[in-house]
């Protein structure tokens, strides 16, 4: 049986490689994070410093972080795939992610529901807190968000215990009492989600990806190169 000279098997395998490292490298360009630990991704750490850290000492809060919210540079959309949070105590965490519409940045009636994820449990941590990463999803599956550039997105949460720790800082919290999460995506939030915490820098992200992220330009590089030198390897003539 004939066999192409120079066989294409190996050119095959860097472009498996190629693609390989392409998908992963695209993912890992486009993580975005929105909320008080924005900067430190899924790593999140404890609470800092003697006797600050702790979470709040009502249980079953609504928090919306009005002061870390992310701008969205360009019309498309994020899948919304992970919760991140340094965790004290046994309870549940409801998720989402809202849009600033405008007004007194202080006041819930200026945001808007963009989306829910489901409710899940978290068991006991420390008072320090203890690392958890937890997919965000809407019925078992990470949802996509269309966006549009220019929008400020924020993060929140309902817990019905004291779960979420945070440390000394600066980042506002609209804080109000009980599930005030609206029922439906795109409507406002309660006005009465006002309380404005800016004592206490809580240790909470979500994070989100950008499906359209260019891959990085060494990747797409060795992926180019893999396809050129499938193809050449195919012209070559059979021997016999």
């Amino acid at each position: 049986m004939p066999i192409l000279a120079g066989s294409s098997l190996p050119i095959a395998a860097a472009l498996a490689v190629a693609l390989i490292g392409w998908s992963a490298s695209a993912a890992r360009a486009g993580e975005i994070f929105v909320g008080p630990s924005a900067s430190y991704g899924t790593a999140v750490p404890a609470g800092a410093g003697s006797g600050n850290q702790r979470a709040d000492t009502a249980a079953s809060l609504m928090y919306l972080f009005a002061s870390a919210t992310y701008t969205v540079p360009t019309t498309g959309t994020l899948t919304v795939d992970d919760v991140n949070f340094a965790n004290q105590s046994a309870g549940s965490i409801t998720p989402f992610i809202a849009v600033y519409t405008g007004g007194n940045a202080n006041s819930g009636s200026s945001y808007e529901l963009v989306v829910t994820g489901d409710t899940f449990s978290v068991g006991a941590g420390n008072s320090q807190g203890v690392l958890v990463n937890h997919a965000f999803t809407v019925g078992g599956t990470s949802p996509t968000i269309a966006v549009t550039a220019g929008e400020v997105l924020v993060a929140g949460l309902y817990q019905t215990a004291q779960s979420v720790v945070f440390a000394n800082g600066t980042t506002t919290a609209l804080i109000d009492s009980g599930n005030r999460i609206p029922a439906t995506d795109g409507a406002a939030f309660p006005s009465g989600a006002g309380y404005d915490f800016t004592a206490q820098l809580y240790r909470f992200d979500i994070g989100l990806s950008d499906a359209a992220t260019v891959p990085e330009p060494a990747t797409l590089g060795l992926l180019c190169a893999g396809i050129v030198g499938l193809g050449m390897a195919r012209r070559r003539p059979a021997n016999s």
